[in-house]
This record gives C-alpha cells, structure tokens and sequence, in this order.
C-alpha cells in the first residue's frame, strides 16, 4: 500500500478535466462594481480578502463609498471604499474567516458625493464564501497485473462550520468523481464517480489495463469548495 496522498485545493484552475458544476469565476462583476475573487474560502486559520472595486467617475475623490455585505442569513460585514489615485475607482476590502456564514453573499453600495452632499445607493453584486475540504487518495495494489482490480480510494473531509471547534471531519454522501490519465498521453478520461460513506471514505474499482495515474476530484457546493486530490500513479505489469 503507498501512503495516501492529500492535497487542499480552493481553486480548481489547474484541473485537465472538470466535473460539472466546479468552475469558479475569478471575480463577479455587475455594473460599476467589481468583486474579486468571486469565490473566497477562509482556512482554520487567519482571513480571506476580498476587494470591491466601484467605477464612478467624476466622483469627487474626497467622497466615500460605504460597503455593506450581508450573508445568506443573518451574517454581515462592512468596509469603506476610498478613491486613493484618483480616477474614480473606490476600493474596499472586507475579510472573512470561518465564522462567516458560507454561502451566496450580497454586496450593496452607499455613496456619500461630498460635491452636492448627497447620498444615494450605488451598484450591487455577489460573491460567494465557502469551506474548504481535502480529499486523499490511494490507489492498490501497486504493481497490479494487467487484467486484475485496482481499487482507488480514499476520504474527503471538510471544515467544521461556525460555532464548533475548527477540525477537519468526514463529509459523507458526496460524489467523487473520478479521471484517468495514461502514461505517454496528456488526455484525461472520466472513469465514473463512487460516493463517500458516514466516515467520508470512498472506494472504486477498475480493471488494470494501462500505465498512469488516477486523479479523484470532489466538484463543491454552494458551501463546499471543490476539491482535487494529488494524482497516484499506478504501474501495470
């Protein structure tokens, strides 16, 4: 047996193949406002950033943009806006961490023009906050005879929410989809998908034919980050 591989992954840009469902935009944009990046997923630990920027030109740079964010339930957060060269983009950074609900957020703007010394609501967008996961993989026996059973298995996991001590535990009932490269080739071939048990393991099992690796990927969710595994390459002989 080779020690299980684990990789966290909170960005599934350098998949060769891709369940449905689990490309993330880079940043959201609606209107006069831009959010980036559109998906942010904050560790155990620390913070995660995301940057709202507002195009109002002509705008005097002394003003303020007031940014409101409100979560999926009862969740908010807030952050200035200021113009610092000058051009008319107000920028704001508002930061996240576990105890932020996860979810589709709702970014609303308020604008404070220091010229009329008015104030009127401004663009809107959303984003979204999610958890991280991990997903190990093993795939045995290796060596395997050509023609015999190879099973690829492993475990996903994912952050405990709000509330509860930071620690990684199963996720059960989730699809793993599953994806084969053979050696010498760049191609990678969907072979199916299993799904985790109570204890978050997963198990699928194929007949050896070629050289190569095996690549498990858990797609996400509204709340859950997708999540690819590292590679197990496996010789057949």
């Amino acid at each position: 047996m080779k020690r299980a591989l684990t990789l966290v992954v909170t960005s599934l840009a350098l998949a060769p193949v891709l369940a449905p469902g689990t490309a993330e935009a880079r940043s959201a944009r609606a209107g006069g406002i831009s959010i980036s990046p559109g998906t942010v997923v904050p560790g155990a630990k620390g913070t995660a950033a995301v940057t709202v920027k507002v195009k109002l030109p002509g705008l005097d740079p002394a003003s303020l943009v007031n940014i409101t964010a409100r979560g999926p339930r009862s969740d908010r957060n807030w952050a200035d806006a200021k113009d610092p060269d000058g051009d008319g983009v107000f920028v704001g950074t508002l930061r996240f961490d576990r105890m932020n609900e996860a979810g589709s957020w709702r970014i609303e703007t308020e604008i404070y023009d220091v010229g009329s010394g008015n104030a009127h609501a401004g663009p809107s967008g959303r984003f979204s906050v999610k958890r991280p996961t991990r997903l190990t993989v093993n795939a045995a026996p290796e060596p395997v005879k050509k023609g015999a059973t190879i099973g690829v298995g492993g475990k996903l996991t994912l952050l405990t929410q709000y509330g509860k001590p930071a620690d990684y535990v199963p996720y059960k009932g989730q699809r793993i989809y599953v994806y084969f490269k053979r050696k010498g080739t760049k191609k990678w071939v969907s072979k199916g998908y299993t799904t985790t048990n109570k204890s978050g393991n997963y198990l699928k099992k194929f007949k050896a034919a070629y050289d190569g690796y095996w690549w498990p990927q858990y797609a996400g969710s509204a709340q859950y980050a997708g999540v690819k595994s590292g590679g197990d390459y496996v010789d057949v002989r």
